[in-house]
């Protein structure tokens, strides 16, 4: 469940997305701007559990989100790391069990990449992006832990002055629009 306080947080962020996940990788929140970066083809997320996007099911069986990375591999290697740390972490969760059986299934990619036993920590990492409205970009991802929460706050930004920051910029101004207009949130209330 994501606290009301960490969600009025994610909204102070003008120019950088902001994305909170659980410890399976399901999108609890984001801001406008973190919603319309990584999921912009996606709606608003579900407070429905069951309807949550998730970051390793959307990088591995979502093409639109897939070809977001332009450094696909590096970030599906985190990824998959961080699902190991997970399940070593919690053995018992049978929803996170059930995650990585259905990635085994359908994704090839997954298992080869689950079968190398990746384990590393990486919270911090430079992203080369191709979004569909803004181009390309390089962003910067850094991870904060909500220990409280056992949740992860992610942050993507760019350098104020450089075109990476003028296309978030852009971005955002056209998420707040189109907010604005059709009077929606972005934002998950689990």
């Amino acid at each position: 469940m994501l606290r009301p306080a960490v969600r009025d947080l994610t909204g102070t962020f003008e120019d950088v997305a902001a994305v909170v996940v659980d410890h399976r990788g399901d999108v609890l929140g984001w801001n406008p701007l973190g919603h319309a970066l990584l999921a912009g083809h996606l709606g608003p997320a579900a407070p429905d559990c069951r309807e949550r996007p998730n970051v390793a099911r959307m990088l591995f069986l979502d093409p639109d989100h897939r070809a977001l990375y332009r450094d696909w591999r590096s970030k599906a290697a985190t990824t998959v790391s961080a699902l190991h740390q997970e399940q070593a972490r919690r053995p018992d969760d049978d929803a996170l069990g059930g995650l990585v059986d259905e990635l085994c299934s359908a994704s090839e990619e997954f298992v080869a990449m689950w079968s190398q036993r990746p384990v590393r920590v990486c919270a911090s990492a430079v992203r080369d992006l191709d979004h569909p409205e803004v181009g390309r970009l390089r962003v910067t991802n850094e991870t904060l832990m909500l220990p409280d929460d056992d949740q992860q706050l992610g942050l993507l930004h760019a350098r104020r002055g450089t075109p990476d920051h003028a296309a978030l910029a852009r971005l955002a101004s056209r998420e707040r629009r189109r907010g604005v207009m059709a009077g929606v949130r972005t934002d998950v209330s689990a």
